[in-house]
């Protein structure tokens, strides 16, 4: 079971362990989910590629970012192909999303990492706005919304914020 913020209790029979860049385990700090279990699989049903990706040395890596807050407990942060890697910084955007998207005059909200043309990153936010609103309209409010580290973000007008079937924002779709 996991609570609305996306915190639940690992069970006893299973190993999580949040993991850095180096693959080293941390506790406190946010990075990519592995998960062993005597009763998980241990390859995806005709795909090795997927399988030669998702299960390594007997971790099965499902693709999520989290962070355990202390031992036993996990917090599901969010998918790691989700992560934006802007220099300095990794930014997981759907809690900035949900934020930005309760602005009045906001319906939907998607954060996105453009390259720009000296190869470095930018921050751009989409916004599909209520009728009749421009982004001036909330231009202030998205601003305070957002972390100092990336207030220098565009902020654009979008009439749809492309997703999946299963309602996942598809960010290279807003590039």
């Amino acid at each position: 079971d996991m609570a609305p913020d996306g915190t639940g209790d690992i069970l006893s029979d299973v190993s999580v362990e949040i993991i850095d860049e180096d693959d080293n385990p941390v506790i406190g700090v946010a990075g990519t989910i592995r998960i062993q279990s005597p009763y998980m699989v241990t390859q995806y049903l005709n795909d090795p590629s997927a399988s030669q990706e998702r299960f390594r040395d007997g971790w099965f890596y499902p693709g999520d970012y989290g962070v355990m807050p202390e031992p036993g407990k996990l917090q599901v942060l969010g998918r790691t192909d989700d992560l934006l890697n802007i220099p300095g910084i990794k930014l997981h955007p759907a809690n900035l999303e949900a934020q930005v998207a309760e602005i009045d005059d906001v319906a939907e909200a998607a954060i996105t990492s453009l390259t720009q043309t000296d190869g470095g990153s930018h921050v751009c936010v989409c916004l599909v706005l209520e009728p009749d609103r421009k982004p001036a309209d909330v231009i202030e409010a998205v601003s305070a919304a957002l972390p100092p580290i990336i207030s220098e973000a565009s902020v654009i007008q979008v009439t749809l914020i492309p997703k999946t079937k299963n309602g996942k924002i598809q960010r290279r779709k807003l590039d």
